[in-house]
């Protein structure tokens, strides 16, 4: 933690000035971005129009296709995975990166010659695989940068070991495939390739989740509709349930991002205005991080000057790939958002998951009250990093409390039934 201050102890954040007219000239800088990011996901929409069905196919599960298959609740098909874009093993970098624009999606699968997963490739895979290393997008094949036979899911697989297997692999995305020999069973399959029909968003499901358990945290009545089909659970399993709940809202609600960022040895990655977007995403690659924090001064150690702004690996995707910007020459000044969202080290975990789904972002800057930048948090590491310490916690504890894996997904099922 030491270091992490060292490293930033100059900074002053701009953003922190509270000033009316910083703020609406900040409001007017995102109105124009996002009209910027709409023309790019339009233009991107047009491009790839023409190879439908040739280098890509967006898969999914119709909703009269699971009337007919009568997917029971607690299922992952009952979960609603996204639809899918499947791209071809020889489609390039680029032609992903303007799928993932068009299709707002943070990650393609791979497809070989017979339709059968072969590989994912998230915007992170693009920044480190391909942006870092020099590789051009426009010639580099997909299958040079993906991440080959990654772990899928059934249809019909139990979607808390869905989420079970997410958490303990700390990935993201989750391929949905269609085996038709799980229909009866529901088990989990590591190896499957059938075909594709869709991908779970780790994100979106957690989110779902914390919504539930927010209303279950009301009365413990709550939790009922959750279990009330759960054969497998007595009365004083429910109960103990019931007071799981309230034990989980004191742990999500107790431990603040000052006790996360304490864990952490070193700073996040830091570029000054005028770096290119090559330099921005080695940084990443060598930190294994996927934003870098922008500030005004490129003279460093001796002081970064103003937090100007974040740049992301979405960005990476939509801003420099999907719109044929030039990573060796674009500076992140141009690709940047400016201005980002922050909040106080004592936030607790929980009011940073609910802002950082309320603004549809997946990272945010952390600021003490004297404008010093303490780090840097994004939505995945805060998520596993909860997780694990709750199940510190929990081996910690005389009392047999059920995994939080195991709640969240009761109140994922919960919510997939209504």
């Amino acid at each position: 933690m030491a270091d992490r201050k060292n490293s930033l102890a100059s900074v002053s954040l701009s953003a922190s000035d509270g000033s009316e007219e910083s703020s609406v000239a900040s409001a007017d800088r995102r109105a124009t971005l996002k009209i910027k990011d709409e023309t790019i996901r339009r233009r991107a929409e047009t491009q790839i129009a023409g190879s439908a069905g040739t280098i890509a196919t967006v898969t999914g599960v119709s909703r009269s296709r699971r009337r007919q298959r009568r997917y029971r609740p607690g299922t992952v098909s009952s979960l609603n995975p996204a639809f899918a874009v499947a791209l071809n093993e020889n489609a390039t970098v680029y032609e992903a990166a303007a799928y993932m624009a068009a299709k707002r999606t943070d990650a393609v699968l791979v497809t070989n010659d017979e339709n059968l997963l072969s590989g994912i490739v998230t915007d992170k895979d693009i920044t480190y695989r391909c942006l870092a290393e020099g590789l051009n997008p426009s010639v580099t094949p997909v299958s040079r940068i993906m991440t080959p036979n990654p772990v899928s899911v059934s249809a019909q697989a139990s979607a808390t070991d869905a989420l079970n297997k997410m958490v303990a692999g700390h990935f993201r995305h989750l391929p949905v495939v269609d085996n038709e020999d799980d229909y009866a069973d529901g088990d989990l399959d590591e190896n499957s390739s059938d075909g594709v029909v869709g991908i779970l968003d780790i994100t979106k499901c957690l989110y779902n989740a914390l919504e539930k358990l927010e209303v279950a945290f009301e009365s413990s009545q709550q939790l009922d509709p959750a279990l009330e089909n759960r054969s497998s659970l007595s009365d004083d399993s429910r109960v103990e349930v019931a007071q799981y709940a309230e034990y989980l809202k004191q742990q999500l609600a107790s431990p603040d991002l000052a006790g996360m960022l304490s864990q952490q040895s070193t700073s996040p990655p830091v570029v000054g205005l005028h770096a290119s977007v090559m330099e921005a995403a080695r940084k990443m690659k060598v930190t294994r991080e996927t934003a870098v924090l922008v500030f005004s001064m490129d003279t460093m150690p001796s002081g970064l000057g103003q937090l100007a702004g974040i740049f992301t690996t979405k960005d990476v995707v939509l801003r420099v790939v999907a719109a044929k910007n030039e990573p060796s020459s674009t500076p992140v000044l141009r690709v940047m958002t400016p201005r980002p969202d922050c909040v106080s080290p004592e936030t607790p975990v929980l009011d940073a998951l609910r802002k950082m789904h309320t603004g549809k972002y997946l990272h945010l800057p952390v600021v003490d009250d004297s404008g010093m930048v303490e780090g840097l948090v994004d939505v995945l590491k805060l998520t596993y990093s909860t997780l694990d310490q709750n199940k510190a916690e929990r081996d910690s504890d005389r009392r047999r409390w059920p995994s939080v894996e195991y709640f969240l997904g009761h109140c994922i099922w919960a919510g997939a039934r209504r």
